[in-house]
């Protein structure tokens, strides 16, 4: 009789005794014996860890490999402890995912703190995910101890070592991980996600006493206003435009009729920090052209994992771990499915996550964007597509000062 490894797939042992005895082929499916495996594994888990280290040390154990693989023991999913010490991290991802993004795919990173498992100096669960087929499909997770550029790099160059080759990505507007990407990505088509960068430059306005100017319906039909939305809509512009249509606004703010001379003060110091942090960055700023213009759909992912914990803060570790690998087999065979018949195949249950171009709900928003392009197409005036586009912007402003310059995009 053969010998198996102390740990090895169900589908190689099933293959393994049913060659060498037709009898158990003819009474005994590799479903069942999925099946009934499942079901004794759900009886017995190892003693729950306490930290990341002893994590890793239970899932590299080959008594507990089945926790380390697919839910359908196809392939590894657990990959390792990466990082140095201090920045330690957990990396958990399929080869057979990553090997599905194509290259016009655009991949997206993003971090969720609540779902984080309870281990000890366990910060955040970095979720890197592929927008593929109008839809979000999650393709790696990483529990991380810290969110230095080192962690991200250490996380990405595994996934990289993996098969991860994106070519374009999509991110809020936090350095480290924005730094990592270029490190271990140098090639990469980057860019930032439009509704954080509304989100930040409203935190920015609020510090400088003028968030009221974009909130406040009597206050927002005047000129500061106008100055501050124009900024909100340089993204629309090419990244060869973008410098340009800042001088433009830099020009209109110093001339403005009217403005008390604190509130010119506190708006030419807004412009200043606007020109250093975001024109001095054209390529990632822009959105123009970009199918993907916000990270919706990693927030949708965040609360669709929220949902699945019963909204539970920082859950068990072999809770945590639960739901990442059936979402890892539910992402393979929704993906492998349309890309196999060109549409979901609805073999697996449950809601997939989309990505809308931002504010969707609003089709006034829609129409100011597309007769501000006919205009600038028709003239090439970047002043007057920034006037229209801005108008715009002032539903998205709103939004933000309604609930809070930490919300995340509505879906």
């Amino acid at each position: 009789m053969r010998v198996l490894p102390r740990s090895s797939p169900i589908l190689t042992i099933f293959n393994c005794f049913s060659l060498q005895n037709p009898y158990l082929r003819e009474y005994f499916t590799l479903k069942s014996l999925q099946n009934h495996v499942q079901y004794e594994r759900s009886k017995r888990y190892p003693p729950t860890p306490r930290f990341v280290q002893e994590a890793a040390t239970l899932l590299t154990n080959p008594d507990n490999g089945y926790l380390a693989r697919t839910v359908d023991d196809q392939d590894e999913f657990f990959q390792g402890q990466v990082g140095a010490p201090g920045e330690e991290s957990l990396v958990f991802a399929s080869r057979r995912l990553l090997a599905m993004i194509q290259r016009d795919d655009v991949v997206q990173g993003d971090d969720t703190y609540k779902i984080r498992p309870y281990l000890n100096k366990s910060r955040h669960v970095f979720i890197v995910s592929l927008y593929s087929y109008g839809q979000m499909f999650p393709i790696a997770y990483a529990v991380m101890t810290k969110g230095t550029t080192t962690a991200y790099a250490a996380v990405l160059n595994k996934l990289k070592e993996l098969g991860l080759r994106p070519q374009a990505v999509v991110t809020d507007w936090d350095d480290a991980q924005r730094g990592a990407w270029k490190e271990v990505f140098p090639r990469i088509e980057l860019w930032g996600c439009y509704f954080h960068f509304l989100r930040a430059i409203y935190r920015k306005a609020k510090k400088k006493s003028l968030a009221s100017y974009l909130s406040d319906p009597d206050m927002s039909q005047g000129e500061v206003a106008r100055i501050l939305r124009m900024c909100a809509a340089i993204p629309r512009l090419s990244a060869g435009d973008i410098e340009e249509g800042y001088n433009r606004i830099w020009k209109m703010a110093r001339d403005l009729p009217g403005v008390p001379d604190n509130v010119a003060k506190k708006l030419m110091s807004f412009l200043r920090y606007f020109k250093r942090e975001w024109v001095s960055k054209p390529e990632e700023v822009t959105i123009k052209g970009r199918h993907v213009h916000t990270t919706s759909g990693q927030e949708g992912l965040h609360k669709w994992l929220n949902t699945c914990l019963n909204n539970m803060d920082r859950p068990s570790f072999w809770k945590f771990m639960g739901i990442i690998r059936r979402d890892e087999h539910k992402s393979y065979y929704e993906l492998n499915g349309i890309a196999v018949t060109g549409h979901k195949t609805g073999t697996m249950s449950g809601k997939r996550q989309k990505t809308k171009n931002f504010n969707s709900r609003g089709l006034k928003f829609d129409a100011d964007i597309i007769e501000a392009t006919k205009c600038f197409v028709a003239n090439q005036s970047i002043t007057s597509f920034l006037t229209l586009a801005a108008a715009g912007v002032r539903e998205a402003m709103h939004f933000i000062s309604q609930f809070g310059d930490d919300v995340e995009l509505p879906e």
